[in-house]
């Protein structure tokens, strides 16, 4: 039988700054491919907010990803699977595969909720100390959450620097949407944290699938704590029209970030293998519309996200790790390489001068 522990003994010079994870256990599943560079801030955060189970799947990562999730699977903080498709490719359906995965895993079997979010996107929790336990204290007991997903655009930012992007990332699309819950309606997707045990249903990557839930006697909310209604809980949607109340918590969406790290995103294409990006001409044009869509204005200035406790020391513990500082600092200089042979080429030169992006000069 598995054993919940919280936190994890390897953590214990820095325990005493994380919260507890509370009465429910939450886990967190995602699929990751070449994401080294952001690997550490986004783990600690999502810990610290109470995910004290975060398995990743690892696929065709050639950036040091993998050898740096093995290091935080070391250090308790993720749990690392190689993703079959590594020797399967036949298996398909990346994401899909991963939850399947996820369900026969003792941390998943011990665990009250899961979420499946993706390495660009952070859940954040907005009242009392910004972690899960304050989510669940401000709202009715529930089946499903469904968070309303923020975009946050590049904000003319050049380079990776150090990987961190809760700091340097502050715009929005949101023209007159805010944390306060005022102004104009906005269509967005949603990721959902979920009961782990679904009756009638099973779990995908934005929102559970859930026959005819509006019969089932229980509760399925947004992010603001409000009941959703049939019209998207019995359908297949994934995503919804927000406006009114505060929002409670929500998603951010970093699906950009700086123009360097984008040129990299561009060569290596979506994480789940979908053909939406890529450096050739058959992708180019999907890639440039990928970019201009999640990049336009009207931009908003938004506070960065409220943190969980704990977070900034369990960043700076993990980094204090000689092997994670190495990897760290070895995968920033993939990903900058990457970028500026992305820039070599005449496409990538065309993607380059649209996003802004040019290659430091010899210092």
């Amino acid at each position: 039988m598995y054993r919940w522990t919280s936190p994890h003994p390897a953590l214990s010079g820095v325990s005493c700054a994380l919260s507890p994870f509370g009465p429910n256990k939450c886990l967190l599943s995602v699929i990751v491919r070449n994401e080294a560079p952001y690997l550490v801030e986004w783990a600690t955060y999502h810990y610290a907010m109470g995910f004290r189970e975060i398995v990743v799947f690892s696929n065709f990562c050639d950036d040091l990803s993998d050898i740096l999730l093995d290091r935080l699977d070391d250090l308790g903080i993720v749990r690392h699977r190689p993703h079959p498709c590594v020797m399967f490719p036949q298996i398909g359906q990346i994401q899909i595969s991963a939850l399947r995965l996820t369900t026969l895993l003792g941390q998943f079997k011990a665990s009250d909720f899961m979420m499946m979010i993706d390495l660009d996107e952070f859940l954040e929790v907005c009242v009392g100390d910004h972690d899960l336990a304050s989510f669940f204290a401000s709202v009715p007991d529930f089946e499903v959450a469904s968070f309303a997903v923020r975009g946050r655009n590049a904000e003319d930012k050049r380079f990776i620097e150090n990987g961190e992007v809760l700091s340097r990332f502050l715009q929005s699309s949101w023209a007159n949407m805010d944390r306060t819950g005022d102004g104009d309606s906005v269509v967005c997707a949603v990721k959902s944290l979920a009961r782990s045990r679904l009756t009638r249903g099973f779990h995908r990557n934005h929102r559970p699938m859930i026959a005819k839930f509006s019969t089932s006697g229980k509760r399925w909310i947004n992010g603001a704590g409000s009941d959703m209604g049939p019209d998207f809980t019995d359908r297949r949607a994934s995503s919804i029209r927000l406006s009114g109340p505060k929002q409670l918590a929500l998603v951010n969406h970093y699906s950009i970030r700086s123009a360097e790290s984008f040129m990299v995103k561009a060569q290596r294409g979506n994480a789940s293998g979908a053909a939406r990006l890529g450096m050739t001409d058959v992708a180019m044009a999907n890639t440039l519309k990928y970019w201009t869509s999640r990049n336009t204005p009207p931009q908003v200035r938004h506070d960065p996200p409220h943190e969980p406790p704990g977070f900034r020391a369990l960043l700076d513990f993990v980094r204090s790790d000689p092997i994670i500082a190495d990897l760290e600092a070895r995968a920033l200089a993939i990903h900058r390489e990457r970028a500026a042979l992305g820039y070599g080429t005449d496409l990538g030169r065309k993607l380059a001068d649209l996003i802004g992006y040019a290659p430091p000069g010899p210092s």
